[in-house]
């Protein structure tokens, strides 16, 4: 905005309409004005000014001191987009999820779908990038191994009063007894398939005694969409004041920091997720290696210190020896 850029000078469209969303990765025209096509330039463009970067004057980033695999795993957004990475991942609304400023809807800050950032997830690339994500919640039916949901409508006509709210009463989340006597209800209808409830990570179902169970499944796997506003300067990216140990240490929130799987049912304590899980990462060797960057001082200091011993034996030794072949040498050519 400073540099007096408006959307579309990122968030272009041919023809088609089709407005690009400036992944890395995404292909056509859009990528040559996403973050590394802007400043670093992208050789697939067709125009050869965005080919070689600084498009708009941006400054091409030296990123001194980083390695360069930590350009080939993360994304431009990861160090700097979006909120800094806390203990616990935050809840945030949207206008078009929550209906934020909408004329006749109140404002609700319990309002459901719960939407949490910054999540740091793995992209089909390869590459880590900031997420926003949320749990599917849902009553729905199994059939063949495959979830498929059921409307609200339905499941409330299915159930009568289990869900119901009565008139003149605030809604309130249901329990596990009622989750499972709407089962019950649902499961009148054998031959549509198995009656389950999706939530909180997990996906619920009847046992054979009718108690109600939870079991891994991919229709309870989170939705996650990639975020890059807002932009942070080099000042205020990751690594810019805490260095290596902004990530790499035994408890960053950027790898440790938690992800509440939670429903609108209470369904018990939720399941707490750990930032690693979606980065594919492995928890045990960066929990070492994060423990190695607080005795990286006195590593250096050690190393130092044993530099300068052997830098004074070689004095000690090497010098005498230069003097030997010097005197050698000279006593050669007096006699010569």
């Amino acid at each position: 905005m400073a540099r007096g850029f408006s959307c579309m000078d990122c968030h272009r469209n041919g023809l088609g309409h089709r407005m690009t969303r400036n992944y890395e990765g995404e292909g056509g025209s859009g990528e040559a004005y996403s973050c590394r096509g802007c400043h670093l330039g992208n050789a697939r463009s067709v125009r050869k000014a965005l080919q070689k970067g600084g498009h708009g004057a941006a400054p091409r980033p030296e990123h001194k001191g980083l390695p360069k695999l930590h350009l080939d795993k993360l994304t431009c957004t990861a160090c700097h987009c979006g909120p800094y990475p806390a203990a616990r991942a935050q809840r945030v609304q949207t206008g078009r999820i929550h209906a934020l400023g909408y004329h006749g809807i109140p404002y609700d800050p319990n309002a459901a779908p719960t939407v949490q950032e910054p999540v740091f997830v793995q992209a089909s690339d390869g590459k880590i990038a900031p997420h926003r994500m949320m749990f599917p919640a849902f009553f729905g039916r199994r059939k063949d191994g495959v979830v498929k949901p059921l409307l609200p409508q339905a499941v409330l006509q299915a159930t009568g009063e289990v869900l119901a709210t009565p008139k003149g009463k605030r809604a309130r989340a249901p329990t596990a007894e009622k989750v499972a006597a709407a089962l019950k209800a649902l499961a009148a209808k054998a031959q549509a398939g198995e009656a389950v409830y999706v939530g909180a990570g997990k996906l619920h179902h009847l046992d054979g005694a009718g108690k109600l169970v939870a079991a891994d499944d991919p229709a309870a796997r989170p939705y996650a969409w990639p975020l890059a506003h807002d932009v942070r300067p080099a000042a205020q990216s990751l690594g810019a004041d805490g260095g290596c140990t902004d990530c790499h240490a035994a408890d960053s929130a950027f790898l440790f920091g938690q992800v509440v799987a939670d429903a609108p049912a209470l369904l018990g304590e939720p399941t707490v997720l750990e930032m690693h899980t979606f980065e594919g990462q492995d928890a045990t060797f960066h929990k070492l290696f994060g423990l190695t960057f607080i005795f990286r001082p006195w590593l250096k200091a050690l190393g130092f210190f044993v530099s300068g011993v052997l830098v004074l034996i070689l004095l000690a030794y090497g010098l005498p020896a230069v003097a030997a072949v010097l005197k050698r040498f000279s006593g050669r050519a007096s006699q010569s």
